[in-house]
């Protein structure tokens, strides 16, 4: 029996050239618009991507609303410069666009990028480094705004919106700002100063610094063949907003679908998501169309799951790793029950988890002694644990971490369509002494 359920289940895995994608989801061309950032640059700068004034390259992730155009251009980045690039940059190369925001993606500290198209040669793609966030206790971080940007004003700070409860690295005290207002009106007169912190001591002494960057002080230089990139995340519009879509959860591993399930798994993968997107990809790269997209997942070792989105002139393709399963029939294994699913406690397992096939993943960490539903509380008080498998001889329990938290958290983006390898085993097993596995 396993090895007629292992045949059906690689059958349906590698004959995913089979894919069929719906309508639309294979051309190459989709709809972006111009975020308000650009649009307000049209008018106050000569199309540079900035407001009036000189030029300010946020330094820390900007937080902005869906409609202000983050992503209209390059998923999770907002254009802040066009034709403008800034003195501190790292120089760089790069394949293309998607390779240069992998590289900035892949550095903890860079919130934004330059590309740069000479006239012969490679993209230059030169990355620039912000703030880093710093553990302080009784502290609280404001960024500067972005000029075109409606800013998510708190605490009655005009041009500064609420970064994080501590600090950033590399602070400079100012002696003479003894309230947070005189400290926040000094950062917004230097043109240098990218964000403040203000903190009082155990001694309730307050205390103002200032991070500053003078790169920015500085201003950009104009260069017609660069585009500057900032990275941005979208917060939700409470205040025009409907009832808020429910969030998909990323897919941790290949699908298996029962077979009572009427789920067609014909082609090997099956579509997960629609506007959705994660910023914990593994690989990202352009493509032609849909099918591109879905060949490179299948080269890609441990690829379960990928994000495509078509733009004007070519497709973001992000692929994500995941648990690989293996089939044995002495045991079961569960996954997190998604946040939008009720999953009823069973007999077997407890409540919280969603049966996915017989059987385990690989790796994982192994415990002996251990009930099935003890297997399900061990995983559960760690938020980082998103899978378990169960064996009944010798109990042996597996848990597996893997993006737990990550998958949870999407970002909403037009056009993008999220896919699932998937495959088709039978129902949920029921184990012939299931009170015996039952925790009294």
């Amino acid at each position: 029996m396993a090895a007629s359920v292992l045949a059906r289940a690689a059958m349906a895995i590698t004959s995913a050239s089979a894919l069929v994608l719906e309508s639309g989801a294979t051309g190459t061309h989709g709809a972006s618009s111009k975020s308000s950032l650009e649009v307000a640059a049209e008018a106050n700068a000569g199309s540079t991507g900035l407001g009036a004034g000189k030029g300010d390259l946020p330094r820390t992730v900007l937080t902005v609303f869906e409609q202000d155009g983050c992503g209209s251009n390059l998923t999770g980045y907002l254009i802040t410069g066009n034709g403008l690039m800034w003195s501190d940059a790292k120089p760089g190369t790069a394949r293309d666009l998607a390779d240069c925001r992998a590289r900035c993606d892949a550095a903890r500290s860079c919130v934004g990028f330059t590309t740069r198209l000479p006239r012969h040669g490679k993209m230059q793609c030169n990355t620039y480094k912000g703030l880093v966030k710093k553990a302080a206790a009784r502290a609280k971080s404001y960024a500067k705004c972005a000029r075109g940007l409606r800013c998510l004003e708190r605490g009655g700070f005009r041009g500064f919106h609420f970064s994080h409860e501590g600090t950033w690295k590399d602070g400079q005290k100012v002696e003479n700002a003894k309230s947070i207002s005189v400290c926040a009106s000094f950062c917004h007169q230097d043109s240098s100063c990218v964000g403040f912190t203000f903190r009082h001591d155990r001694h309730a002494v307050n205390e103002c610094f200032h991070f500053l960057n003078a790169a920015n002080k500085e201003g950009p230089r104009r260069d017609m063949r660069a585009t500057t990139y900032s990275r941005c995340d979208i917060v939700e519009d409470k205040a025009g907003s409907a009832t808020p879509a429910k969030k998909p959860a990323l897919p941790l591993n290949v699908l298996m679908i029962n077979t009572s399930v009427h789920i067609s798994c014909s082609g090997g993968y099956i579509i997960s998501s629609k506007g959705w997107w994660w910023a914990e990809y593994d690989q990202v790269s352009q493509v032609a169309d849909a099918q591109a997209c879905m060949k490179k997942c299948e080269s890609f070792q441990m690829c379960v799951s990928f994000v495509y989105r078509p733009m004007e002139s070519n497709a973001e393709c992000y692929l994500y790793k995941g648990l690989t399963p293996t089939v044995d029939t002495a045991s079961v294994a569960y996954t997190r029950c998604s946040p939008d699913k009720r999953c009823p406690a069973s007999s077997i397992a407890p409540s919280g988890w969603e049966f996915s096939h017989y059987g385990t993943w690989d790796g994982g960490s192994p415990l002996s002694d251990v009930t099935i539903k003890g297997c399900g509380m061990i995983c559960m008080s760690d938020p980082r644990c998103a899978a378990v498998s169960w064996k009944r001889d010798g109990e042996v329990c597996r848990t597996f971490q893997f993006k737990a938290e990550a998958s949870a958290t999407p970002t909403p983006i037009a056009g993008a369509e999220g896919y699932s390898k998937c495959a088709v085993l039978d129902d949920e097993p029921q184990l012939r002494n299931p009170g015996s596995t039952s925790v009294q």
